[in-house]
């Protein structure tokens, strides 16, 4: 009874948010079929002339969102109060608490981001915010998975909830498309995963990952110390078990989007709305990752010296061809969206370096990585869907945002500068570690690599920022000098101010000097409009000041990351 008592407390998160998310769901089902929301649609304001009006009034997704945002802090609560419990198929100890932490923080950070990109876009879809809680449920339950079969059906979870928020958009071609390809692929990699795990059971006899280590430990389940074969050291391996490690690890890699398994990123992430790009970039990706290190370093060669293991030529492999294809993939890109899924794709090539070392060192070097990417892109996509109803889909559509929003471009261009790894920005440090431990594992060659991918990835970057200050002769001097020393000092509080204040009527300038019309800007009438809303401004202040404050004080993140990957051992 005891048992049952705390593994039902153990599992208080998941079911917490999944109760929350079928009340939400009936809620917004009841008000979307009501008499009142029919009545609401009818006397939605219109745009322009020749507006459609939605058929779905804004309040029921907005207190549907609203409402999804509370249960995640409940949830997080649950989370961080929650009790180390671990079963022979399910495990929640440190190490998954922390990361579920993460990822329910930067799932309500991203939702945060969306109410006003629902409304410029009429995106009234409630259901993408209930989609979001149960790829969250299946991230929760994947962190916590210590059995194939659970590993296996949490991921599939998450994988579903996917492919449908891909076709959320569902009278966008571009949207449909992108959930085809994406579901297509992502079958192909499910069928890898099953076909892996049932190697690896048909070799060790179970699908439980404590299991699984003892037989790569070189001992027996049953827990007696008579030393079998090395699964390190002797050519007596049977390679079966490991192509069984290997076809899991294909099918994480594709979750991944790691080359020769990236296919599908560019278009899901050009075909998918904003919102749910942004998503894809921050969330699922933490949750598979930190599955992935779980599972490698647990079960398989990892375990006991991963240095001299085949597995590890192979995640080589991947690093090396995920820093080329993302760097130079996204330096021949137009669209803004291709261009950070490349840019994605070659920061996973830095992580699975630091992944290729299989000692704690590397486990510390992808937290810190992750967690200072995720607040990169949490800045990144706050101004780009602040942006986006303006149709902003090209780079060239960044030409003089400076000439009007002088502090708008300068932090852009802070985190774009962080992205490509320029010094003392937070993106120098997260790099800076991870050479740091592949050197520890004597990986020049990877190293080598890096470095200059690194170095020439930096140039799409620049792109951007020379489109945003000197495009079309736009010029800085009237403008930009008497900003550049406040942002500096405090960039959190002015760019705040001034993203609060919004982007007026000069985007249609801006617009027109470029050469680009092909979306509605505001008015003059419209200045006071908001282009932010408080969450997006106080998101991104806070992502400009831990890009640009990591340098002096880089002890909180660092100590975070060394936290999650010591829990492991």
């Amino acid at each position: 009874m005891n048992i049952q008592y705390s593994s039902l407390i153990a599992h208080v998160p998941e079911i917490f948010i999944l109760t929350s998310s079928s009340i939400l769901l009936l809620y917004a089902t009841a008000y979307a079929t009501s008499k009142v929301n029919i009545v609401e649609s009818n006397v939605i304001t219109k745009r322009d002339e020749g507006s459609i009006s939605s058929s779905i009034s804004p309040l029921i997704y907005e207190n549907v969102l609203y409402l999804a945002i509370l249960s995640f802090i409940y949830t997080l609560i649950l989370t961080l109060n929650s009790e180390a419990f671990s079963t022979n198929f399910y495990i929640a100890d440190k190490y998954a608490i922390l990361i579920k932490a993460l990822l329910i923080s930067a799932t309500g950070l991203t939702l945060l981001m969306s109410v006003k990109y629902l409304l410029d876009t009429q995106l009234n879809a409630f259901e993408y915010i209930l989609l979001i809680c149960l790829t969250l449920t299946g991230l929760l339950f994947l962190i916590s998975a210590h059995d194939l079969i659970t590993f296996y059906l949490a991921l599939e979870l998450q994988s579903l909830g996917s492919y449908v928020l891909a076709a959320i958009k569902r009278r966008s071609i571009f949207s449909t498309e992108a959930a085809v390809k994406y579901f297509v692929l992502g079958a192909l990699s499910s069928g890898f995963l099953l076909l892996g795990a049932s190697l690896i059971y048909g070799f060790t006899g179970t699908t439980q990952f404590e299991a699984i280590a003892l037989q790569f430990a070189g001992l027996h389940a049953e827990g007696s110390h008579e030393v079998s074969t090395s699964l390190l050291s002797s050519a007596y391996l049977p390679y079966s078990l490991y192509l069984g490690l290997l076809l899991v690890s294909v099918a994480l890699l594709f979750k991944l989007a790691a080359v020769p398994f990236h296919m599908w990123a560019p278009d899901v992430y050009e075909g998918s709305p904003m919102i749910i790009t942004a998503y894809f970039t921050i969330v699922p990706k933490l949750g598979v990752l930190a599955t992935f290190i779980r599972f490698i370093y647990s079960c398989g060669p990892a375990a006991s010296s991963f240095t001299h293991a085949p597995l590890q030529n192979a995640f080589l492999f991947c690093a090396i061809s995920s820093m080329i294809i993302g760097t130079l993939g996204a330096i021949y890109q137009t669209r803004i969206k291709r261009l950070f899924a490349y840019s994605a794709i070659g920061h996973m090539g830095y992580i699975l370096m630091a992944f290729a070392t299989g000692n704690i060192a590397g486990a510390e070097a992808i937290f810190f990585y992750m967690i200072i990417y995720i607040v990169m892109m949490l800045g990144v996509f706050s101004i780009l869907l602040a942006v986006w109803k303006y149709n902003w889909i090209y780079i060239s559509d960044f030409h003089g945002l400076a000439r009007r929003q002088p502090i708008l471009a300068l932090i852009f261009s802070i985190l774009l500068l962080s992205i490509a790894g320029v010094p003392p920005l937070a993106g120098f440090f997260s790099k800076f570690y991870v050479f740091f431990a592949a050197l520890g594992s004597n990986m020049y060659f990877t190293i080598f690599v890096g470095v200059l991918t690194s170095s020439i990835g930096a140039y799409y970057s620049i792109r951007i920022i020379k489109n945003m200050f000197v495009g079309h002769g736009v010029s800085l001097a009237s403008s930009g000098r008497e900003h550049m020393l406040g942002v500096a000092g405090m960039a959190g509080v002015s760019s705040y101010l001034t993203f609060r204040r919004g982007i007026s009527s000069g985007y249609r300038e801006i617009s027109e000097s470029a050469g680009y019309n092909r979306a509605p800007v505001p008015a003059a009438s419209q200045e006071v409009a908001y282009l932010f809303t408080y969450p997006q401004a106080v998101i991104l202040a806070l992502s400009t000041l831990i890009v640009i404050g990591v340098i002096a004080y880089p002890t909180p993140i660092f100590a975070l990351a060394s936290q999650i990957a010591f829990s492991l051992a």
